[in-house]
């Protein structure tokens, strides 16, 4: 049997990616609108082509990332950029991203076999510990129809790493008024949690990640069922905060701190 290739494990400081943005794009102005897609193919994969480099071997960031980056590659590179920096743990000095389009070798790709995906890539996912997802918008989150994304919530949920999910603070203003007076809207998100629908940038890479659910236990089912329990946790987590807050309110006095925490209990 053939030797599985590593996990590329370096990932990307997002002080390093606000200087690439800088630097090598010619600032965020000429990044407007732009996927992450459309960055990694028309900037990271011309610029690395030369010494067929990764974006991190490129920019010099070699440290074993500390966080996972579980985004869609039809958002706008900014958006996602803008909303993991909106996240107090992930603005250290010592926090490095595994972002994707920086972390792997864009020149050499390959196709992976199912053991790597089930072994390697999921003992990377528990090596890291934290996958920070990029949910958005939370009402019908691009992720939960992506085959890749919602494998790799199924595999951090699965390995028992922590899964943080990241949202821009309006969409978590949002989220936490649909905690008090939608929940319809909430349990309609997590309805749309159905891997066997789900799409992918290129088919091909739809029939690989349907080819690994079907051989793995309990098939699309128990992938399902994994990520839902997962996002069902942070929703948990998030309604508990929100009465924290609220509980604050009402303490010091704030009438609609009080009548918001009534409707939330």
């Amino acid at each position: 049997e053939p030797e599985l290739p590593p996990f590329p494990t370096a990932g990307i400081r997002l002080s390093a990616i606000e200087l690439f943005i800088d630097t090598q794009c010619g600032g965020r102005a000429k990044l407007e609108g732009k996927t992450t897609a459309e960055v990694s193919g028309e900037i990271i994969v011309p610029l690395t082509k030369a010494r067929q480099l990764s974006g991190c071997e490129l920019l010099g960031e070699t440290a074993a990332a500390t966080v996972f980056v579980s985004h869609a590659w039809k958002y706008t590179f900014l958006d996602v950029v803008d909303t993991l920096r909106a996240r107090p743990e992930l603005q250290g000095a010592d926090v490095s991203l595994w972002f994707d389009i920086f972390s792997v070798n864009q020149h050499k790709t390959q196709v992976l076999p199912f053991k790597w995906w089930t072994t390697t890539f999921q003992d990377a996912i528990k090596e890291i510990g934290t996958t920070a997802l990029v949910l958005l918008p939370w009402e019908n989150p691009v992720p939960l129809t992506r085959a890749w994304s919602l494998w790799e919530i199924y595999s951090t949920v699965e390995t028992g790493s922590k899964l943080v999910v990241a949202l821009p603070e309006a969409e978590e203003q949002s989220l936490h008024e649909a905690l008090a007076t939608r929940l319809e809207a909430v349990d309609a998100m997590l309805g749309r949690v159905d891997l066997a629908k789900a799409e992918a940038w290129k088919e091909e890479d739809r029939r690989r990640i349907f080819d690994i659910v079907e051989k793995a236990d309990g098939g699309f089912g128990r992938v399902n069922e994994v990520v839902f329990s997962g996002l069902r946790a942070w929703l948990v987590e998030q309604a508990k905060g929100r009465v924290a807050a609220l509980e604050g309110q009402a303490e010091r006095g704030d009438v609609a701190g009080g009548a918001d925490l009534e409707a939330v209990r």
